[in-house]
């Protein structure tokens, strides 16, 4: 039944619908923080640099001003050094310097990007690609890499 809803065929939208059920259904801070990387990726339909452009991207769309872009930017990318950790099996190399309090900190910050980004991609249908259409994940990642190249390539 899974594997039928994660088919080629499910668009954007309803796999990341279904991700967000699993982060609610989720007992470890680690596992929500890898949940909320992954659905930043689907929506972003990011093929290559997955650590830059999830910053990047997430950064250019919630980002009120620099604070907030470089916070936001050094938040996901500890995000998801801890998915990198977890998924690889290796030790959550986080916890060397930063406190288990703060690990759950960063994963409530973590929730609040993604519903914002959510809510910004809903507002778009356009943005809600077929994984099975290269066109239409083409266009949305085109659409989403411009938006981060405005803000930090100017």
């Amino acid at each position: 039944r899974v594997e039928k809803i994660f088919s080629t065929n499910t668009n954007c939208y309803t796999r990341v619908l279904i991700y967000l059920q699993q982060v609610r259904k989720s007992t470890t801070v680690q596992e929500k923080l890898s949940i909320y990387c992954t659905i930043l990726d689907s929506i972003f339909a990011i093929k290559k640099d997955t650590t830059k452009e999830l910053k990047r991207i997430t950064s250019a769309i919630i980002g009120k001003n620099g604070r907030e872009v470089s916070e936001i930017m050094h938040n996901v990318g500890n995000a998801y050094w801890i998915r990198s950790n977890r998924e690889h099996g290796d030790d959550i190399k986080y916890l060397k310097e930063n406190s288990v309090q703060d690990m759950k900190d960063l994963s409530k910050k973590m929730d609040s990007y993604v519903r914002a980004v959510v809510q910004y991609a809903l507002k778009n249908e356009q943005l809600n690609y077929n994984f099975s259409e290269i066109e239409e994940k083409a266009f949305t990642r085109a659409h989403y890499k411009g938006i981060a190249k405005k803000v930090h390539d100017e």
